[in-house]
């Protein structure tokens, strides 16, 4: 299913992720589903909760050790891409790894707030759009894990590099609502701008 995103919430959600890096940024898509695509209307940025959790328990482990597993973690995220549930134990073990600069968490009241707005708007929630620091824009086995909830559509994931908006990808869930498929992003000057739209996969 494509998804027709107004040029400017694009700049809205890198502009998001450039001010939380090194943490994920998070927030949440508003539109309607029409013509076999969705179409964002407006992008709500939210404040990743879990920039607020106490600090992890440090593991029992040297320094030295736990700059192996840091490089090890890297190292596997580039060369086994769909294998993140090998990452699971270090991330659980690190509280670098294991933090807001991996883990994005809305909370209810806040997804509830903006439901209220949807509904005065005459718009749908179709999703959620999220950051990755330092890391691809591809669904991680934690995000799949987590999908918010399973009638909603559209996901966003911008790569962010060293501060700097990257790659931004566009995801569906599927229809058992366990997995993420890849959707075209159409990048929109206007809304609605099907004629005009500029067509890209990934857009940067």
């Amino acid at each position: 299913m494509p998804i027709e995103l107004p040029r400017s919430e694009l700049l809205q959600i890198q502009q998001h992720g450039s001010e939380t890096y090194p943490h994920e940024c998070c927030g949440v898509i508003l539109g309607k589903q029409e013509r076999g695509r969705s179409l964002i209307t407006e992008v709500i940025p939210i404040k990743n909760s879990r920039e607020g959790d106490p600090p992890a328990a440090a593991p029992s482990a040297s320094p030295e050790i736990l700059d192996l597993l840091r490089e090890a973690y890297r190292l596997l995220q580039s060369t086994e891409p769909k294998n993140d549930a090998i990452f699971d134990w270090l991330e659980r073990a690190d509280p670098v790894l294991n933090s807001a600069r991996n883990r994005f968490r809305i909370m209810p009241e806040d997804l509830l707030n903006v439901d209220r707005e949807a509904r005065e708007k005459g718009v749908d929630i179709l999703g959620v759009y999220h950051s990755h620091p330092d890391h691809p824009a591809r669904p991680s086995e934690y995000d799949r894990q987590h999908l918010l909830c399973p009638w909603y559509t559209t996901y966003l994931i911008l790569a962010v590099e060293n501060g700097a908006p990257r790659e931004l990808t566009g995801w569906t869930a599927s229809e058992d609502g366990t997995n993420f498929v890849p959707s075209e992003v159409v990048v929109a000057d206007e809304v609605p701008a099907s004629r005009d739209a500029e067509h890209n996969k990934g857009v940067s």
